[in-house]
Parts: C-alpha cells; structure tokens; sequence
C-alpha cells in the first residue's frame, strides 16, 4: 500500500505551524500498523518558484520550508 499525504499540511514537528518530516517521522509507528509499504509526498521537493505544482527546480532537492536532506536521510533509515 503507498500512502499519499501533503507533508505541508499533514504534521507539524517543529511548532512553526507548516508539516515536516519531523512530525512525519513521529507518525510512522502509525504507518507500520496500517501495513503501509511506501510514502509519497509531492511537497518535499523544492520548486523554482511559488507555484508548487508546476515546475520543479530539483527533484532530488528537499524544500527548505519543511526540512533538509539530513532530515529526510534519517527520516527513510527510521522508516
């Protein structure tokens, strides 16, 4: 099963009010119950600009506004 959430919206991990991977990663004990086999998240990649959904500036980036890379690396060895 792959669950789909917008990371942005989903939990907040830090207290700014935006989702995280922080508050992600305190969910995944949830995820496991659930049987779930993959996350997908459009929002964690960084964009070229303020309109989220239409051009990517890295796919391979993290946006800034919801974590870094070392967050999203711990993120996937704890899942």
């Amino acid at each position: 099963m792959i669950y789909q959430v917008y990371l942005r919206s989903f939990v907040d991990g830090d207290g700014d009010g935006v989702g995280d991977i922080d508050g992600l990663r305190g969910r995944c004990l949830i995820c496991v119950t659930w049987r779930v086999d993959a996350i997908c998240d459009q929002s964690l990649v960084s964009v070229a600009d303020g309109r989220r959904w239409l051009r990517l500036a890295d796919y391979r980036d993290i946006d800034p506004l919801v974590s870094d890379r070392a967050d999203a690396e711990r993120c996937c060895r704890g899942a």
